[in-house]
């Protein structure tokens, strides 16, 4: 099931009555009615939280876990490299990876051959945030209308997401900040996501547009009832020293009945791919998902 919010339209009679109908709407697209005379902005929020109850679905949901970031074996990730994709005849860059201080043209370089959207994964070994917010400035002044997602591996200190906000060269308003207004009580960021993936299990990264993710690096594949014990988090990401077909056979095992119930990533690529393939057919391509480093 899926709900739209009601806009008013640029050059419809609707639009032009709006006044004389007492609707209010955002001046930029989607130009979402934000009230009428007989419901408020906090009606609306009221309205779309008890529907989601009633019929026990999410009609504003977070994006899918995909943070993955490794191809192969290698577990280090001060030896990880971008992640890329080809479409068409171009390579895209899909994942950029800060696993340390890069020099600005490369960066600059990179920026211009990003994905819609893409994504910034920070490594543990970065302690320099200024470098990820020269970073983040170049991006998305080469890419000012791209959504993205930040990704914190087990940082040293929990990110301040607000002072990377501030810096972004994002034209703003932007068309997701309207279009998924009632993904949270207050108006404001949606096209830039924040996760923290972390071997801590202490929920304490919850604003708005912020997830954070279990690293599940034991040596052995969660159960179900492991799963549901870290259901206080907003995901799992396995990241487990396993041989791939073992991890590929709990994915035939155990995925069906724990994609219903989770949100689960995997932090290798092709395994990543074959998940979202098998759980998510008819969302994902394997083009999409056809992720090769340097």
């Amino acid at each position: 099931m899926q709900i739209f919010p009601l806009a008013v339209l640029p050059g419809t009679r609707f639009r032009r009555r709006r006044r004389e109908l007492g609707l209010r709407c955002e001046a930029h697209p989607p130009y979402t009615v934000t009230a009428t005379p007989s419901f408020s902005p906090e009606d609306f929020l009221l309205a779309y939280d008890y529907a989601e109850t009633r019929l026990d679905t999410v009609f504003f949901p977070l994006p899918d876990l995909e943070v993955c970031w490794r191809q192969g074996a290698g577990r280090d990730f001060r030896k990880a490299a971008d992640l890329r994709v080809r479409l068409g005849e171009i390579e895209c860059v899909a994942k950029l990876v800060l696993n340390r201080v890069r020099p600005e043209e490369e960066i600059r370089r990179l920026a211009r051959r990003l994905t819609q959207p893409y994504q910034v994964l920070v490594g543990p070994g970065l302690r320099d945030f200024g470098h990820l917010v020269r970073t983040l400035r170049t991006t998305t002044a080469e890419n000012p209308f791209t959504p993205f997602e930040v990704v914190f591996f087990e940082p040293a200190e929990l990110p301040r997401t607000s002072e990377f906000l501030n810096v972004l060269n994002l034209r703003r308003p932007h068309f997701l900040d309207g279009d998924l207004r009632y993904l949270f009580p207050q108006p404001g960021n949606r096209a830039v996501l924040f996760t923290l993936v972390s071997a801590d299990r202490r929920a304490r990264f919850r604003g708005d547009m912020q997830r954070q993710v279990y690293w599940w690096q034991g040596r052995r594949l969660p159960s179900l009832q492991e799963l549901a014990e870290l259901g206080d988090l907003d995901g799992v990401l396995i990241d487990s020293p396993v041989p791939f077909e073992a991890v590929c056979a709990w994915q035939d095992a155990v995925g069906p009945s724990a994609a219903e119930e989770f949100h689960i990533g995997f932090g290798e690529a092709a395994l990543q791919a074959r998940w979202l393939l098998r759980t998510c057919p008819d969302e994902y391509v394997g083009t999409v998902t056809g992720w090769k480093v340097d």
